[in-house]
């Protein structure tokens, strides 16, 4: 009997902390969904979560690419290198 009442007991702890966990999920991914609606109607295409994420790499690597003014070269070269790695993996990831 005192078994099975720790089971119950466990058991809606568990499922108390994974609905707790859905909802911060959902409030932590609800930007990223405004920024999926705004790709898609950017690209006339629905797109889907992880082709937003490669978008949004993309757009990180351009950043640190062009912007940076006062950066050794070396460290541009890199930037620009891992730009164009995430340019190619996007599209081939779209294919």
């Amino acid at each position: 009997m005192k078994n099975e009442v720790t089971v119950r007991m466990n058991s809606q702890k568990v499922n108390e902390a994974v609905s707790v966990f859905s909802a911060i999920m959902t409030i932590l991914m609800q930007p990223f969904e405004w920024l999926r609606g705004y790709y898609s109607a950017c690209l006339n295409k629905n797109i889907n979560m992880r082709q937003t994420f490669h978008l949004l790499h993309v757009q990180i690597a351009f950043v640190f690419a062009v912007f940076p003014v006062a950066c050794p070269l070396l460290l541009r070269f890199v930037f620009i290198a891992w730009f164009v790695a995430t340019l190619v993996s996007t599209n081939l990831s779209s294919e």
